[in-house]
Parts: C-alpha cells; structure tokens; sequence
C-alpha cells in the first residue's frame, strides 16, 4: 500500500481488534499537568531538508511540498504526568517520561500551508506510549532510561553540589559489523551546570518567548515568522512517516503514508489562557546549556541534524531554552 492507502476518516477501514492486554488505546490523547524543557540548538535548514529527504520517499517530499521551517532543532525532556486516552477513558491514566529531537517543518495539504513537527528520534521510558506512537502514528520511538532533576516526579531543580544534568541512555550500537553488540549505554545529554534558579522561576508570555528564540537565531525576521513561531509553541500539527516493513520482501514497505495529527493545548479551569504556562532562559539569564551527544551509529543524532562528522561525539552550546508547565491533547 502507498500514500494514496485509506488513512483516517475512510468507511473502508476494518474493525480494530483488541488484545486481552490490550497496549494501544484509542487517540485522541490528553495530557495533564506536564512540564516539558526545551533546549534549542543551532543547525541548518539545508542540513534538515538533507534529513527530511531522507526521512521520507521523495514523492512524499514533492507531493506535500515538505521543507525545514526553521534553522534550529529543540533537544526536549519531558515529565507527562497524567495520560489517558479521550475514548478509552476507562481503561485510567498513565505517566511517561520523554526525550526528542524535534524540528519544525512546513508542508503543503489541501492547497493549504501549514507548520509542525516532525520528531525523528524520540524515547519514552515505558512500552505503552512506545506502542501507541509507533502502530497509531507512525513516531519512531524507542525505550530510554533516564536521568535527570524530578525525573519520574514533579520536574523541580532542587539546589544540589554537583552540575545537574539531562540524561538519555537507551539500547544502541558504536558501530556496525557482524559482531557488534548492542548495549545499553549513554546517547545524549544536557548540562545545565549554567542554570540560575531565577530562569525557571518567573514566568513569561508567549510573545515574549517568540520574540526571544527568534532574536536568538537571526536579527533579521518576518511577521511570518512570528506567526508560524506561535503556532508551533501551541505544540501545532505533528507530521509522521507511517509504515510497516513487508514480512516477505527485504527493504520494501507493505504500507506506507504521510500522516499528520493535531496537537494543541487543554484549557484547564484556572489555568493562564492557552493552556501553558511559559518560562524563557536565555542567555542573559545566564543560562547556556551544553549538548552533548555520544557516537553511535546506531542513532546519528549529529550527524542526521548538524552535519557534524560521523563516529565522532558532538557538543553544542544552546542559544535558548524554555521551560512549558500545561495541559495538551494530540488527535
């Protein structure tokens, strides 16, 4: 099957059948109570686009007219508190931890411009949320293990005497022969060891955040810019490559689509309007995170998203951080 399979929506879909235990339950998604930290790194969009090629089939890349929207890539990690799916409410809540690399992307539906995400390498330290991004979306996560400050709590930076840091590790490989073993072992991290107390602690608004990220990149911007940038800080659309290996075929896909879901903040009952609560660091503020992300090839993170040389480790120093304290839904 290819992009023109029927997606959402279609009458020709068959019945999903349900498992006894059952780990994918029915989008839409809500989110309650997550604190999300953002670090945003400098890159290319000529370096993402190279990505996006070769993320998606080139008819793909024509057919939705799929570009980098921004020259930057967000290194993110998140503590969801409280998951429950909007349909299978009964089935009760679930917590995750996140860790991704995001980046904002623009594309062409319906004769329709629009901005998103596409994620291409995220992990979440349980199966459930693995299997629901995988088999509903297409989103290629993994299992991590994580650490870092409230990790698996309320995400609150308490003073400590060593350098608090971001941590992911998770199952890869340092090279690839047919004795290479895969292991468990540290990907990517961020060091915080710049932090100021007072950056996480004042809140911001969204036009201040927009105007901050942009003055960060560039001194020269649009309002459609601004514009675009405002949607995404809303979360936006997310757009994902779905597809499923053939069991008979070597390197050939038996389904295969571009979908896209959307994604955006709940309004809680005494929540600040827009559902987020924002908390800007930049560097003023004497914040300057350093990320750093191991060689494996496996998981070419520097590579894939700054260009930097294969089988070497890469650090990059962020030009802004945030921090969004809310409530989302996806779907």
């Amino acid at each position: 099957m290819t992009d023109d399979a029927p997606l959402s929506g279609s009458k020709d879909l068959p019945a999903y059948i349900r498992h006894t235990s059952e780990h994918v339950l029915s989008p839409p998604y809500t989110f309650h109570d997550a604190t999300l930290y953002a670090f945003l790194l400098k890159t290319s969009t000529d370096q993402l686009n190279t990505l996006l090629k070769a993320h998606f089939p080139p008819e793909i890349v024509k057919r939705y007219n799929l570009k980098a929207r921004f020259p930057f890539v967000a290194c993110v990690f998140g503590y969801l508190d409280r998951g429950a799916s909007v349909t299978d409410a009964d089935k009760g809540i679930l917590s995750e931890c996140d860790a991704a690399f995001t980046l904002a992307v623009e594309y062409t539906e319906n004769n329709e411009t629009h901005v998103g995400w596409y994620t291409p390498y995220i992990f979440v330290d349980t199966d459930y949320p693995m299997a629901m991004g995988r088999e509903v979306y297409g989103m290629n996560k993994g299992l991590g293990w994580f650490s870092f400050p409230g990790a698996r709590g309320p995400m609150v930076f308490q003073a400590a005497p060593r350098s608090p840091e971001f941590q992911l590790e998770t199952v890869c490989a340092n090279g690839f022969s047919n004795a290479s073993r895969w292991d468990r072992r540290p990907l990517f991290r961020v060091d915080v060891s710049d932090l100021t107390q007072e950056a996480w602690v004042f809140p911001v608004t969204a036009e201040v955040v927009v105007e901050k990220i942009l003055g960060a990149f560039s001194s020269v911007w649009s309002p459609e810019d601004q514009q675009d940038l405002s949607k995404l800080l809303a979360i936006g659309n997310l757009v994902f490559l779905k597809q499923f290996r053939d069991a008979q075929q070597a390197g050939k896909a038996c389904f295969q689509a571009f979908t896209t879901t959307k994604a955006g903040p709940l309004f809680d009952k005494g929540k600040p309007s827009g559902g987020f609560t924002f908390y800007g660091a930049s560097p003023d503020k004497g914040l300057r995170p350093t990320l750093h992300v191991d060689a494996r090839a496996s998981h070419p993170i520097a590579k894939d998203l700054f260009g930097a040389q294969e089988g070497l480790a890469f650090d990059a120093k962020a030009l802004f951080s945030m921090k969004m304290v809310g409530s989302f839904q996806i779907g």
